[in-house]
């Protein structure tokens, strides 16, 4: 009855959230103006100089032609998505506030969307409602909202695709036509083109949504291949562009940014491609999954000395480990899929340690880093896990966990992991972690019910 009285609450209406949402982001606003008082460096990281300075190389040169050797932190390595916002609003105004103004807005857009899937997932008003205020007020998303970066716009474009392709494919049960296969084919794949320009790690969900499409949709299965197919189709027709500006500048096909050609080189090589390899002013080794490191490197920066094979950040976290007398060693390919295991889904953090490849320092978290995570990921990561058991029940639930899974293994065995990387898939977790828990007390009650009918007939 308690339960029953907290769903039909008039204090979870739809019109409550929407001036709650409202009245946080102004709040969110106001804070942004005074962090830029306080410390408007605040605002700018290592890579927010690469994306700016790609945004002007683009306003400078032209979309297809940028100079990727002149910029010592390495344009090869970023995709277009983000640099093409900057340029937008740089053409008013080159000032580091507006950007952080838009990342603000997008990244609270977020519990917008989490909102909206709620409601098609709950029957009632209160589960998407606690699940948009737990992602309104993640710490760590609104952290990185306040800075340079591309997090806001990938995790803002990724849960309106989600939410797009959950209505589209598993909750409508409309008819098929061609109107509705056309506009629905645009839409998820405009968007998904921009997102894997974005963040080009995000490719891997162009494939779960085709198997989404294929598993879930209601129509016969030849038009679901259709569907799915054209889909991938025209995320790759749309992404001939930035390939055909990549051939210019690299000699060869590279499909979204120099971080995926070590996937295209291999099938450009095969078409008879043949190119120069071009040399950076940056070391390779900034790359934490995969470098090595010998002893004698460790001991020359033990000794104070910076080695001109390895990268600035490289010798940097070396270093920090060394202070604390804590000394880096290669990992075993084991030892570097468990430690990304760790932190991807790690709750807290109370050891300082290497991970990735064994060279990347990372320190303990602070006590309002491991608040912020106990609010999120350690409140709704158990009923995560409890939801595995229930997933069968709701396809929204499965592909929110095939989603989270997928994401999950592209960073833990084909990258290295930094716990903002989770950050687009934390509502999902929030989601199914609620879903979870229901399911639990759902069980728990009907077992209850059933023993009081039994003590009734049988007293």
């Amino acid at each position: 009855m308690v339960m029953k009285n907290i769903f039909s609450n008039a204090l979870f209406s739809k019109k409550n959230f929407y001036i709650l949402f409202a009245v946080v982001l102004v709040l969110k606003l106001v804070l942004l103006f005074g962090v830029h008082i306080k410390s408007p460096d605040f605002f700018r990281s290592v890579d927010s100089i690469a994306y700016t300075n790609f945004a002007e190389q683009l306003i400078s040169q032209g979309l297809l032609m940028p100079d990727v050797t002149t910029n010592p932190l390495g344009l090869d390595t970023i995709g277009p998505g983000y640099p093409l916002l900057i340029v937008f609003f740089f053409l008013f105004s080159d000032s580091l506030l507006i950007l952080t103004f838009v990342n603000v807005v997008l990244a609270h857009l977020v519990s917008l969307f989490t909102y909206k899937i709620g409601l098609l997932l709950f029957k009632n008003n209160f589960f998407p409602f606690l699940a948009a205020v737990t992602v309104m007020f993640n710490y760590k998303a609104m952290f990185y909202s306040y800075r340079v970066l591309k997090e806001s716009l990938a995790g803002f474009l990724f849960i309106w695709l989600i939410y797009l392709v959950i209505l589209f494919f598993i909750v409508r049960k409309d008819e098929y036509s061609l109107r509705s296969y056309f506009w629905r084919i645009v839409g998820i794949g405009a968007l998904s083109t921009y997102l894997i320009h974005t963040d080009e790690r995000f490719i891997v969900h162009v494939l779960s949504i085709m198997l989404i499409i294929i598993l879930f949709h209601s129509v016969r299965y030849r038009q679901r291949i259709l569907i799915a197919v054209s889909y991938g189709a025209l995320v790759l027709l749309l992404s001939v562009p930035w390939a055909a500006r990549n051939n210019a500048v690299f000699g060869r096909p590279i499909f979204l940014s120099y971080r995926t050609a070590p996937y295209s080189d291999p099938l450009c090589s095969k078409l008879g491609f043949e190119w120069k390899s071009i040399e950076y002013s940056v070391p390779a080794s900034h790359v934490y999954g995969t470098i090595s490191i010998s002893e004698a490197a460790i001991d020359s920066i033990a000794a104070g000395l910076n080695p001109t094979s390895l990268s600035t950040q490289t010798i940097h976290h070396i270093r920090l480990g060394l202070e604390k007398g804590i000394r880096p060693h290669q990992f075993s390919p084991a030892q570097l899929y468990w430690t990304n295991f760790i932190e991807f889904f790690k709750i807290v953090d109370f050891r300082d340690d290497y991970r990735a490849s064994g060279f990347l320092f990372s320190g303990s978290w602070s006590l309002r880093h491991t608040a912020a995570s106990l609010l999120c990921m350690g409140i709704y990561l158990p009923g995560f896990i409890f939801a595995l058991l229930f997933a069968h029940r709701n396809r929204i639930i499965m592909f929110m966990l095939i989603l989270t899974a997928v994401h999950g293994f592209y960073h833990v065995f084909f990258a290295y992991v930094i716990t903002r990387y989770r950050i687009p898939i934390e509502p999902f977790v929030v989601l199914v972690g609620i879903y979870g828990y229901w399911q639990l007390y759902t069980m728990k009650r009907q077992h209850s019910e059933k023993k009081l009918t039994e003590e009734i007939v049988n007293p």
